[in-house]
Parts: C-alpha cells; sequence; structure tokens
C-alpha cells in the first residue's frame, strides 16, 4: 500500500497531496512566504470559538503541490471557499490553520490570479489517507539526514518514515538535499525517499521515541549519460605518488564542433568532470607542467566510469630546503613560494606553486620545469623573505635553498 500510494505521489499529474494529521503549533495566522513553520507537527490544545459548542477543535491541513513533471509549485497563493488561506513554500509545501476536520473546503492554488488547480478536499478525509492515519497516541521521534544521488544532494525529494501499522512522517529535501521528520512514529520501520528521475531509496530505520536517529539516503539518478573521474598519478610501482592541479580535457570522438572540456586534479591527484558526460568514445588527456602528456581512448556507461592516468616526469628538476630562525630552530607551517612568468602568457599572471613547511621546517618542490625562479617566504610574526637572485633549476638535480627568517 506504502509503495502504490507513494508512487502516485510523484505521478499523479497537476498534484502531489501527502497531509499529516496532527495538530499544528502557531497563532491561527496563515502561514507567509520564508517561514519555517511548514508541515509543523506539535500537538494543539487551543479551542477555536465557534457557535456550536460540540464542534471539533480546528487543526491544520498541509501537504505539498507539483507540477506534472514533479517540480513544486511555489508561493502560490491558496484559497479555501474563496478566501485566501496561506502560500506554498519553495519547495511546494504549505500549512493552512484553522480548518475544521469534518468540514468540506474548495482548495484553489493561484499565481497572478490563474487557477492553477481545484479541488475539493475534507481534512478528515485527506488523501495521505492510504499512507495510514497517525495515531495521536503512538510515541514519534525524529528522523533526518540526506539525501543525494551519484551528482550531489536531491532537492524536493519526498522522504516517508513508516511502520506496521502505518503510521507515517513525511518532509521534503530543501536544496541541500537535507529532511527532517520530527514525527516519525517510535519504534522498528522504513524510510523511503522518491523524486523525479530517479529510482526508489528505501532503508529500514529504528525510530527512538523522544529521541532522533540519523538517516543519510542514496536515491540513484536514472542516468543516461556517464560521469567521469579518477586519478592522476607518477612514479613507480610501489612509490606511486598523486600530481596535484594536473590538467585533464575531455572531447567526444565524432561530434562535430565540439569543444574540449577542461578540469584539474585537487591536491590528492583526484580530479572529476561536474557534468555528467553523453554515452559513447571520448578521447582524454592528461598533463602538468614538467610532465608528458598520456592520452587515452575510453567509450563512456551510464553510471561511473573511473579513468585513472599514470604520467611521467620529463627533464625536471626541484628546489629543497629548510626553513628556520636566527637562533637555528626550524620553523614549521611557513608559508613558501616558487614564482615563475606563465610560459603560455609571458604578459599574463605568473605561475605560482606553494608548499607550507613540515614540522621540522622543510619544504620541497617536485617536478620544476628548469628555469630561473623567484623564492619568497612568509610566516606570522616574522619578516617576509625575498631571495636576492633567482634560484636556477637544472634537470635531475634539487637546488638546495635554506631559508632564515628574521623576527618582526
Amino acid at each position: 500500500m506504502v509503495n502504490r500510494t507513494a508512487k502516485l505521489v510523484l505521478l499523479l499529474l497537476g498534484i502531489i497531496m501527502i497531509l499529516g494529521a496532527a495538530g499544528c503549533s502557531g497563532s491561527g495566522d496563515p502561514i507567509v512566504p520564508g517561514s519555517n513553520d511548514v508541515l509543523a507537527s506539535t500537538d494543539t490544545t487551543d479551542e477555536i470559538t465557534s457557535d456550536d459548542e460540540s464542534r471539533e477543535v480546528a487543526q491544520c491541513y498541509s501537504g505539498a503541490i507539483t507540477d506534472s513533471n514533479g517540480d513544486p509549485l511555489a508561493w502560490a497563493e491558496l484559497y479555501l471557499d474563496d478566501e485566501l488561506a496561506g502560500w506554498t513554500e519553495e519547495d511546494g509545501s504549505f500549512t493552512i490553520y484553522n480548518v475544521y476536520p469534518d468540514d468540506e473546503y474548495t482548495l484553489e492554488a493561484r499565481i497572478d490570479g490563474e487557477v492553477l488547480y481545484t479541488t475539493t478536499v475534507c481534512p478528515a478525509e485527506r488523501s495521505g489517507q492510504g499512507l495510514g492515519d497517525p495515531d495521536p497516541e503512538i510515541e514519534r521521534g525524529t528522523v533526518w539526514g540526506y539525501v543525494h544521488d551519484q551528482i550531489g544532494p536531491v532537492p524536493h525529494a519526498l522522504v516517508i518514515v513508516f511502520n506496521s501499522s502505518e503510521n507515517f512522517g513525511v518532509d521534503f529535501t530543501d536544496q541541500n538535499g537535507f529532511y527532517e521528520i520530527v514525527d516519525a512514529p517510535g519504534g522498528p520501520g522504513m524510510v523511503l525517499a522518491f523524486a523525479p528521475e530517479h529510482a526508489t531509496a528505501k532503508e529500514p530505520v529504528m525510530v527512538i521515541p523522544g529521541g532522533e536517529v540519523q538517516k543519510n539516503l542514496f536515491l540513484p539518478k536514472k542516468l543516461d549519460a556517464g560521469l567521469v573521474g579518477g586519478w592522476v598519478l607518477t612514479g613507480p610501482v610501489g612509490h606511486v605518488q598523486p600530481v596535484p592541479f594536473a590538467k585533464v580535457t575531455m572531447e567526444p570522438i565524432g561530434v562535430d564542433d565540439s569543444e574540449p572540456v577542461v578540469t584539474f586534479t585537487n591536491k590528492h591527484g583526484l580530479y572529476k568532470f561536474p557534468m555528467p558526460v553523453p554515452i559513447g568514445p571520448h578521447h582524454l588527456a592528461a598533463t602538468a607542467p614538467g610532465f608528458n602528456v598520456q592520452n587515452r581512448i575510453i567509450e563512456v556507461h551510464p553510471g561511473r566510469n573511473l579513468v585513472n592516468f599514470h604520467i611521467e616526469p620529463v627533464n625536471v628538476g626541484g628546489v629543497k630546503g629548510q626553513v628556520t630562525d636566527v637562533d637555528g630552530e626550524p620553523i614549521p607551517h611557513a608559508l613558501v613560494r616558487l614564482v615563475h612568468p606563465n610560459p603560455d602568457d609571458p604578459d599574463g599572471e605568473p605561475f605560482v606553486r606553494w608548499e607550507f613547511t613540515s614540522i621540522h621546517g622543510f619544504y620541497m618542490f617536485k617536478w620544476v620545469i628548469p628555469g630561473q625562479y623567484g623564492l619568497d617566504c612568509h610566516k606570522p610574526g616574522y619578516l617576509p623573505w625575498h631571495s636576492e637572485d633567482p634560484v636556477p633549476v637544472f634537470v635531475d638535480q634539487y637546488t638546495i635553498v635554506d631559508i632564515t627568517l628574521e623576527i618582526e
């Protein structure tokens, strides 16, 4: 029953209506755009004055509205019986206060005066009934976490926590994929997540009555494209090292007027192309200053494609040394910079590499193209240091430059 209803939640043309039965705290004013009081779940004992003293206490009516694509209907005005009663939030969720369970209302969603959706609703017979009517006697807890797919966070995903008695709690993820269900039924249960163009995520959960539990969910995106990433490495087997700031390019094969896509490795030598890559053959290349170029031809498949590179240094040297104070004591965590004009653009910004000294004051620049470099060093509390003469770098050897910093 849960799966069938949850699928209808995403596929039903025009609207998703997941409605809670719990009363809402608040003053009785309609919710306004930007308010955080959405899908509230705390009980209220406030009586609403009525001519009929036997009438039930007014409750809140909450849910969410989306279009036929599953995208939220944001900032729509909601009318009950032609009276403005609230607004939808950015994620399409809404709360309407002071409705009576047994009354029947005409609900309309309007934007700029245009009626986008209309229906007849009765809070006592809400469309969420198929998921189970939350029993106010059931002890409840909080379930929160993040929903993500192969690319990143999944916003506007519907998350449901339910148990064997079909009591449930619902929420929608925000832009960071975060959800928080504060009225999840206590005890063993399941947590489900749904989003357009994604498969269903379903995980067991143990809800602690009066407590909270974190449950992160992986919601696989139905990809018709691939994700490409990997490492750029160097060195012999057993002594492999990552190459930071290496350049990786990718271009589809057999596609006219295509432009190469470029990315760079991080300090751990890891790279990834942020956008999905079309299925089919692609040409990839990796290189870095002082290294050769390695070319790869790969067939991109749906999902993750791991493509690693191993590049070799070509005719390079290095610079290393130790940073100490005037008494010869090592200075850790000092910033050392190696500066060289940009070989591709002599009039542009210089090419700069930097390293921080170890706890013993040592620094090392590997794989440096031969040439004349500037060298400087900085550390808070010490005077800046600059090399008086250019530092030469030769093939297959290290130039040793020890640095002494003076206290300010």
